[in-house]
């Protein structure tokens, strides 16, 4: 089972995300999905897909349950790191 805090953690790196124009990456039973935030609340989050993705819909949104998400990589900038926040369990 994940902490209520590492949820929390990674919702505040989407919000961030979300505000600035940053594009994402969550990782999702072993997926990673791409694209910007445009919907978040505590249930999940609908991210942007861009165009020339695996997805083959250009333009459309995939919509995750934040339970199922297990990363996420916040791509701030080109010359930086991405952030990466993870999950971690309690044991």
């Amino acid at each position: 089972m994940f902490t209520g805090t590492a949820m929390h953690q990674m919702g505040t790196a989407l919000r961030l995300a979300k505000r600035n124009g940053w594009p994402v990456e969550v990782l999702v039973e072993g997926r990673w999905l791409h694209g910007r935030v445009d919907a978040l609340d505590a249930r999940g989050v609908a991210l942007d897909t861009p165009r020339g993705t695996p997805l083959d819909t250009p333009g459309a949104h995939t919509v995750v349950a934040l339970e199922r998400i297990t990363r996420v990589r916040v791509l701030s900038a080109p010359e930086r790191a991405p952030l990466v926040m993870r999950r971690i369990s309690c044991t």
